[in-house]
């Protein structure tokens, strides 16, 4: 919604320092490596339950919340669902240590997948508390204590279990008490105030009812959606961040499943997931030292790392070693953060910062509208295929091929088409009259590519 939100009376410091203490410790949780060996080895339920009846709630519950999530986070302010984001985790700590049935574990997934969904809140809420000088700051502050409460929590749930300290059950208690205190802390975080209403609604200005508020949400909504994805080269990253996020998603949710059927006698399922977490921080942070020209190069990498994405996949199906799989596991997320970066910047930086919970917002909903397919097809007892755990990562291998081939095609006609530009640009300065008091100097071309420009050197 175009409402304009200004910072309550707390210090921007404050504020971040409250909500990146809660973003680590919502997310410290040294049980979550160990899921499935937890529900399998402690709560006696079978793989096959698992993949099929437990862990495809989480995702159907996921799809459903944000749309309905999209709909009011700017309505509500973001701080009450910051508030729900909290309570769902809590809830999904409760179900799993004291339920014991599957109908609770399913429960128990949705209740994860309405947190999952509202945590757009927590990355939103703080662009609403704090000046636009700070914005770069604080989304690295926030990003940063999201990946250390991570590593921290995956790194110590593995060495408190491999040094028999503490067992699955025990370390979900942990988990419940970080939990607890990141509901805590919620509680302290500053509240956001509106400040004016946009002045292209004449009836709802100098009106701060929640009726009027959300009609203007609705209005602006169906507006900036149509501007938005009409500009090409937001929806070529658009759609590859959606194809490549609903993957992700399907790996990470059952990658657990296939460790534990390539060897169940190794549990590094900590290890595996804190480094690969670790190595993405680092990738991501490489990033910005990165001086590769993405408008013209995009496609062509976007399609390389899917092909080889495809690759890893396939290759962690069909290996009997689960520490290779690890490794390949590792490959995989690393080279996911490396490009998903990418394309979050190139997303954000070619449109309106109000526009950022929209467009992230409608893209996750379209990458677990896939996923949502996806698992229907192929995990769900009731979906028409109903395969194995190695077999799904077989399609899911496929399936990055598919997007390598199709941004291979968008790649080799952008190339083409601004080789061909940049070749006529050429002739035509080589036919330039010699007369012409310019003629050979240097001169840079200016090539329009949709709304970008390449630059070409003429000496």
């Amino acid at each position: 919604a175009r409402v304009v939100l200004k910072m309550s009376n707390h210090g921007w410091l404050y504020a971040t320092g409250l909500l990146c203490a809660y973003g680590f410790f919502k997310e410290m949780k040294p049980s979550e490596p160990f899921l499935n060996p937890y529900l399998t080895q402690v709560k006696n339920f079978s793989n096959h339950e698992t993949d099929n009846d437990i862990y495809p709630v989480w995702t159907y519950s996921y799809m459903g919340a944000l749309f309905i999530v999209l709909l009011i986070t700017d309505y509500l302010l973001y701080r009450p669902l910051i508030m729900t984001e909290a309570l769902a985790y809590l809830a999904t700590r409760i179900l799993l240590i004291w339920g014991s049935t599957v109908l609770q574990m399913q429960f128990m997934q949705f209740a994860y997948g309405i947190a999952s969904a509202t945590e757009i809140a927590y990355y939103s809420y703080i662009y609403a508390v704090v000046s636009d000088e700070h914005y770069k700051k604080v989304t690295s502050l926030t990003r940063m204590a999201v990946l250390l409460g991570r590593t921290v929590g995956w790194y110590a749930g593995q060495i408190l279990y491999d040094r028999n300290v503490l067992s699955f059950y025990q370390l979900n208690f942990v988990s419940f008490g970080s939990i607890c205190l990141a509901c805590v802390i919620v509680l302290f975080l500053p509240a956001v105030r509106i400040e004016g209403i946009d002045r292209r609604c004449p009836e709802c200005y100098n009106c701060t009812t929640g009726c009027n508020r959300f009609k203007q949400a609705m209005l602006d909504m169906k507006h900036d959606f149509w501007v938005i994805y009409s500009n090409g080269h937001l929806l070529r990253w658009s759609l590859w961040w959606a194809f490549a996020t609903c993957g992700e998603f399907q790996v990470g949710n059952y990658v657990q499943n296939l460790w534990e059927e390539i060897d169940s006698s190794i549990d590094w399922n900590g290890y595996a997931q804190a480094t690969a977490t670790l190595a993405g921080f680092f990738v991501a942070w490489a990033v910005a030292f990165c001086r590769l020209n993405w408008t013209v190069w995009g496609e062509m990498v976007l399609a390389i790392v899917s092909v080889g994405d495809a690759v890893i996949l396939f290759i962690m199906s069909q290996t009997s070693s689960v520490i290779f799989a690890y490794g390949m596991f590792l490959l995989f997320r690393a080279s996911y953060t490396l490009l998903i970066t990418v394309a979050t910047y190139q997303i954000a930086k070619r449109m309106d910062k109000q526009l950022y919970g929209l467009v992230f917002g409608f893209n996750m909903f379209l990458a677990l509208t896939m996923q949502s397919l996806l698992t229907f097809v192929l995990v769900d007892k009731h979906g028409p295929l109903h395969v194995s755990i190695k077999s799904q990562f077989v399609v899911i291998s496929g399936y990055f091929f598919v997007i390598g081939c199709i941004f291979t095609g968008m790649g080799v006609y952008r190339i083409t088409r601004v080789g061909c530009k940049l070749s006529f640009k050429r002739y035509l300065w080589m036919r330039q009259d010699k007369s012409d008091p310019t003629y050979g100097s240097t001169e840079y071309v200016a090539i329009d590519t949709d709304d970008s420009v390449a630059l070409f050197t003429t000496n």
